[in-house]
């Protein structure tokens, strides 16, 4: 929950307990990606508070995503390399025979 804190724990929905329940929708979210909500969240009465969080006029994705972009740009200040890798992202590293710790079977990783 923490990490959900620090990513949309500022966001300012000018009622604290809408913050709330975002941070807890982001973290419940993240932990099953693919999920739906009722599969995410699990129990129904959190499942209801997620379907009316997302209906409150209050709530909007832009002020969602500006939270979220701000907290990407402060994590990515002083960073020499950024990797922006997309979901789907697989990497092979069966070339790299010589690298040790590369391969999960590799017992000295």
């Amino acid at each position: 929950m923490l990490w959900a804190a620090r990513e949309v724990g500022s966001t300012n929905f000018r009622d604290i307990r809408l913050s709330q329940r975002l941070v807890s929708l982001v973290d419940a979210l993240s932990q099953q990606s693919s999920s739906s909500l009722p599969q995410a969240l699990g129990k129904w009465k959190d499942v209801k508070a997620a379907y009316r969080f997302l209906d409150n006029p209050k709530v909007s994705a832009d002020t969602i995503y500006a939270t979220h972009r701000q907290a990407t740009c402060d994590r990515a200040k002083g960073e020499r390399v950024l990797l922006a890798v997309q979901d789907m992202t697989t990497f092979n590293l069966t070339l790299h025979r010589k690298t040790p710790g590369l391969d999960p079977s590799d017992k000295q990783a």
